[in-house]
């Protein structure tokens, strides 16, 4: 394999190591102390999400919340599928 090709591979399986979720659980009391959405929950599923999940969609049947606790008092669940661990 040529060397740029071997780079260009490498790059892709890092990106797809790093991008997307997280693999830690977040153990922080979800607030994020900047003003950004901490976690989108799905309307339909009532699951919950951190928001660089790949399960993260766009469109009206998104909520988002403040806190990882907020989230849990509106009813909705982590998710777990091991995409992101909220």
């Amino acid at each position: 394999m040529r060397k740029s090709l071997r780079i260009f591979a490498f790059g892709i399986l890092l990106g797809a190591v790093v991008g997307g979720c997280s693999s830690t659980t977040n153990t922080d009391n979800g607030s994020n102390g900047n003003g950004t959405v901490s976690y989108y929950g799905n309307k339909s599923t009532k699951v919950f999400h951190l928001p660089n999940c790949r399960y993260v969609g766009t469109g009206s049947n998104w909520i988002t919340f403040s806190t990882r606790q907020e989230a849990i008092n509106a009813g909705y669940t982590p998710d777990a599928s091991g995409a992101c661990n909220p």
